[in-house]
């Protein structure tokens, strides 16, 4: 008995130590990544101001763009592995507060106005007022990161839409990002929440935005699936959280 006892707690040990190195790791290379984009950051800097000088900024336009936002990709790549080991660790802790649902909702879609616009996508909103509690950062993270797919994978065969639905189900705050993209099969679907899981090779991003979602939406006590029709009949994610005790709260009183 004591031999068991001695070699379960040696190895809870082992697995302290391997937790701290995965943890010490994840610092270091993050550290390693991101020292060469600020060195990006700074040399496009330079070229900017380079090009501005001699008046070709106008002309070279698109160029600094492109490079802008593929600096931009790596950064959120680096950020969202970064959120996922601080959530896995329990380094971030969950801040609840009373919190307007249909108001973060709007904040999202306002953040997007312009990539949306240039996109050429239609935006339907039906949201209601809803108050929750809850955290309200960690929501917008989640959010953000379902508008940001809906339009990484909108349709490119028709008019691309996104319509966002807040409304109240069953003593829950229900909330719907609807997209007419390029849709998911059933075998990527079981997939999806899977950590670096992308159902195209081709596609930017990490694969572990969706990863963090669902571990943020189980945390704050709430349910996340995602539906779809099949490849190119567009993809349904569907959010659940609870609303609070006090109905008048609920309805936004």
């Amino acid at each position: 008995m004591k031999l068991a006892k001695q070699h379960l707690e040696e190895q809870n040990e082992e697995l302290k130590t391997l937790d701290k190195m995965k943890d010490g790791l994840v610092r270091d290379v993050s550290h390693e990544l991101k020292t060469p984009i600020v060195k990006h950051y700074m040399v496009l800097e330079m070229l900017i101001s380079t090009l501005r000088k001699h008046g070709l900024l106008e002309e070279c336009r698109d160029v600094v763009t492109i490079m802008e936002s593929s600096i931009k990709r790596q950064e959120g790549v680096i950020s969202n592995i970064l959120d996922l080991a601080r959530l896995e660790a329990g380094g971030r802790k969950f801040r609840l507060e009373m919190i307007r649902l249909d108001e973060l909702l709007n904040d999202v879609l306002d953040e997007y106005d312009i990539i949306l616009k240039a996109d050429g996508i239609k935006v339907i909103k039906k949201i209601e007022t809803v108050t929750i509690y809850s955290d309200k950062e960690m929501l917008f993270h989640v959010f953000s990161n379902l508008i940001g797919n809906a339009v990484k994978y909108r349709s490119t065969t028709s008019t691309p839409k996104i319509e966002v639905i807040l409304g109240q189900l069953d003593g829950t705050a229900q909330i719907k990002v609807v997209d007419n993209g390029v849709g998911l099969t059933v075998e990527e679907i079981e997939r999806v929440f899977d950590r670096f899981y992308q159902a195209s090779l081709a596609a930017e991003g990490s694969g572990v935005g969706l990863t963090i979602s669902e571990m943020i939406i189980k945390e704050l006590d709430g349910n996340i699936r995602i539906e779809s029709g099949g490849k190119n009949k567009g993809t349904t994610v569907i959010i659940e959280l609870p609303l609070p005790d006090d109905p008048w709260a609920a309805n936004g009183i």
